[in-house]
């Protein structure tokens, strides 16, 4: 969908993203390649439920709330592979180590007819790992990651979470395990 500068406003412009309102609706443009990877990192209880996911606390710029909690997601560079994307956000983000062979892919999906964004999902059993972690994540030093923090959630409290990625990575992983189990 084009964006037309006389009917929507900007409303949000950053290094990566640009958020206009059209009829009261908000559409998000990735100004990179239109892909992006969503991070799902949890862990599981000794019964294989899963215990807690480790969520993203960051600034939203378009309701100008301080701490949300949403997805771990990067932006897919030219150069990369969504995996190759994961990996860094991985470490950058999450404060894991990882390659690609230890995540679990979960498909693609588009967030909104109104995007123009692809998101590559992915998950990482943490359960065995989790002390490996390191605390502070790198960031990629862009501004709107500044403050922002992973902190571990428990399992029942995802549903609070503002961020379809989020939402739709756990699904997508219940399913698989489901799938694996049976």
């Amino acid at each position: 969908m084009a964006i037309d500068l006389k009917r929507d406003v900007l409303k949000y412009k950053g290094e990566y993203v640009s958020v206009y309102v059209r009829d009261g609706w908000y559409e998000f443009m990735h100004d990179r390649t239109g892909k992006i990877v969503g991070l799902l990192v949890f862990t599981r209880l000794p019964n294989r439920d899963i215990e807690k996911i480790l969520g993203r606390y960051e600034y939203d710029h378009v309701t100008g709330t301080k701490s949300v909690l949403t997805s771990i997601t990067g932006g897919v560079e030219e150069d990369q592979t969504p995996e190759e994307c994961a990996v860094v956000e991985m470490h950058e983000e999450a404060g894991f180590d990882v390659a690609a062979e230890d995540l679990i892919p979960l498909g693609t999906f588009q967030p909104s007819k109104a995007e123009d964004t692809i998101v590559h999902l992915y998950a990482y059993d943490a359960t065995d790992v989790e002390y490996m972690r390191r605390p502070e994540s790198i960031s990629d030093g862009t501004k709107g990651e500044e403050g922002a923090r992973c902190e571990w959630v428990a399992f029942e409290d995802c549903i609070n979470a503002n961020s379809p990625v989020f939402h739709v990575a756990i699904l997508r992983l219940l399913t698989d395990l489901i799938r694996k189990e049976r």
